[in-house]
Formats: structure tokens, sequence, C-alpha cells
């Protein structure tokens, strides 16, 4: 490593190369954790079960807290000359989860659904950053997309074990 080392490169113990590749998915990657933070943010507010409300809640502050990260990763990145000009969002990229809308129980039919559609697309997320850690040229690259597809397994493990404890309730007496 030579030049400025950025704060997130210190604390996960990787170093990000200069690279087109990775600076376009730390583009996408910055606009899909907005993404995601806004569409968590929104279930959480429709939740009525507190600890549906409280997962979701938790994961909106996740992604958000992702999306600064990347982005001052990003500016790090820009100000010690280690991005590559031009870089802009990939195309294909994770899809985002999609929340129902219905009425409302103590844990309703909509918050298992929503539950199951963010597994889903925690899923995704993981599967498309190792996808993208296969295709790095770099090493550091390939160490860097599985941080980020570890964020995500920790994600997915949290939604994981409220989906188990809901689902061991009886469907007539689903509070927990």
């Amino acid at each position: 490593m030579t030049g400025k080392v950025c704060s997130f490169e210190k604390e996960h113990g990787v170093h990000v190369p200069r690279d087109k590749f990775v600076d376009d998915a730390i583009e996408t990657a910055i606009k899909a954790e907005q993404k995601e933070e806004m569409v968590y943010a929104n279930a959480a507010a429709g939740a009525t079960n507190y600890p549906v409300k409280d997962l979701l809640t938790w994961l909106a502050t996740e992604e958000e807290k992702h999306a600064e990260t990347l982005t001052n990763l990003k500016n790090c990145l820009q100000s010690a000359g280690r991005w590559v000009k031009g870089a802009h969002e990939i195309k294909d990229r994770p899809p985002m989860p999609v929340v129902p809308r219905g009425e409302k129980q103590a844990v309703s039919k909509d918050e298992i659904r929503v539950l199951l559609e963010a597994m889903k697309a925690e899923k995704k997320s993981i599967a498309y950053y190792k996808d993208l850690a296969g295709k790095a040229k770099h090493a550091d690259a390939k160490t860097f997309f599985n941080k980020l597809a570890d964020y995500e397994e920790e994600h997915y493990s949290q939604l994981d074990v409220l989906f188990d404890e809901l689902s061991k309730l009886e469907p007539s007496t689903q509070t927990i």
C-alpha cells in the first residue's frame, strides 16, 4: 500500500485498489444501501409487531451506516487520487426487497412476508458481492467484496433468527 490509507481500509485490514471495476461497484453499493435504508425504514413505520419493527429499524440504520461508510471510502479514494474517473453505477445489481402492504395484526402475514423478502434480498446481496469478489482481478478487491458480503451475512443472520422465532408460533396466536 502506498499513499493515503482510508479509514475503511484501516478498520477492515484491506487495501482498496485503484480499479474502475471496484469503483463502479462502490457507486452501485452506495445507491443500493440508500434505497434499502428507505425500504426498511418504510416497512418499520408500518410494522405493528415490536420485534419486527425493531429489526426493520435496525436494518434501516445499518443500511444508512453502510451507505455513509462507502461514501466516506469513495471520498477518501478520490482525495487520495485512487478513484478512477468515470466510475458509474453497475447496471446488474441486487434487487430491492419488495414490501407488501395490508391489514395489521399482532404479527401480520405482511410482516412475515416483509421478513421473507428482506431475507431474499440479503441473500441476493451476499451472492452479488461474492460474485464481484470472484470477478475481481486484484486480491485486495476480492477481500474488499468479501467484507461487503460479510455485512450482508450479518443482516441475514438477524432476519433468520427472528423469522425462526415467529415461525414457531401458532398461526392464531402470533405474538411474542
